[in-house]
């Protein structure tokens, strides 16, 4: 069966593609040009984003508190260091 050249285009092209005057293949070009869509992959970053805005004052204070823990520790160390060293 042979088809004629518009056809066969159409067929070895798809679709998306648009041809002009001519039928050569030259002439064929990308009807809508390719843009890929990344919506989707936004959509997958918005939720776990938008929890660490919502959760960032209590991270903030979870900061803090490690922060006064170790420098309470520390304190604390430098006491018994202290007191250890008066006994001997």
């Amino acid at each position: 069966v042979t088809l004629p050249p518009r056809k066969r285009l159409d067929i070895a092209l798809g679709p998306g593609y648009k041809i002009g005057e001519s039928s050569s293949a030259a002439a064929a070009r990308p009807a809508g040009g390719f843009r890929a869509d990344y919506s989707f992959v936004a959509a997958l970053l918005a939720g776990p984003l938008n929890m660490l805005f919502r959760d960032r004052r209590a991270h903030a204070y979870t900061r803090q508190l490690m922060r006064t823990e170790a420098r309470m520790s520390r304190e604390a160390w430098a006491r018994a260091t202290d007191a250890s060293d008066l006994v001997h």
